[in-house]
């Protein structure tokens, strides 16, 4: 059994992300600022004309709250992601080690 959960392909993740959100294409589209009609075809795997930016990548997952994109593009290129997370040492260099 592997370390990590196996991770879907970028496109199968880019499509559930918009399509997965709560209350669906309309109001992550919403949120976005992009009509829905343009991110459901960006979304789309079958989609050859339509591609999200790097900086629309980065903006779907920030306003989805799901990084699942992230997670399959690292897994492509054969790298894990952690999150960052601030120090809990507060000086500590007990707490540090």
């Amino acid at each position: 059994m592997p370390d990590t959960p196996q991770v879907m392909s970028v496109p199968d993740a880019i499509y559930h992300t918009v399509h997965d959100y709560p209350g669906g294409v309309v109001a992550l589209a919403s949120r976005m600022g992009v009509p829905a009609s343009t991110l459901t075809h960006k979304a789309n795997p079958n989609n050859t004309t339509h591609h999200l930016r790097p900086s629309e990548l980065v903006k779907l997952q920030y306003m989805s709250g799901n990084v699942a994109i992230l997670h399959a593009m690292a897994a492509a290129l054969g790298y894990t992601v952690a999150r960052a997370t601030p120090s809990q040492a507060r000086g500590s260099m007990l707490a540090a080690a």
